[in-house]
């Protein structure tokens, strides 16, 4: 919406900019529950949460730096650029969710007690999303 109006239109980008907020920080919860929820232990489990944090503030400095002033007061490269890293992440999100899915059907075909056959407690333990009983949580 912010690439297909001007600044003329201000009430279309007005309106773009509660669709973007109320997106994002829905956006950010959900990711870290995402994460939370497809690692097994609680190390991977923090370790991975506090990865996807950085990257999403890592995304957010790039962002800010990417509406230049020249650009205004369109700001068609940070428009532009949020647009594109958007789709990406929506494609990718929809390629994660049906190999999960896929990945699950597999799992299930599994003799579970027939691959921990012969493994210590430890060993079991340290398999992680390796576990053959492990199911991703799309």
């Amino acid at each position: 919406m912010f690439l297909a109006t001007d600044q003329h239109d201000p009430m279309t980008r007005y309106g773009a900019t509660f669709i973007i907020t109320s997106g994002a920080f829905a956006f950010g919860a959900l990711c870290n529950a995402q994460v939370s929820a497809n690692l097994a232990s609680d190390t991977a489990r923090a370790a991975g949460i506090g990865t996807n944090v950085m990257m999403g503030n890592v995304g957010g400095l790039i962002s800010t730096w990417s509406f230049l002033p020249f650009d205004g007061p369109n700001y068609r490269i940070g428009n532009g650029l949020n647009l594109a890293t958007s789709t990406t992440i929506l494609i990718l999100a929809i390629f994660l969710t049906f190999y999960m899915k896929w990945d699950n059907k597999k799992r299930e075909k599994v003799d579970v007690d027939a691959k921990l056959a012969g493994l210590s407690q430890k060993q079991v333990e340290d398999l992680d999303w390796k576990h053959p009983g492990f199911k991703w949580k799309p």
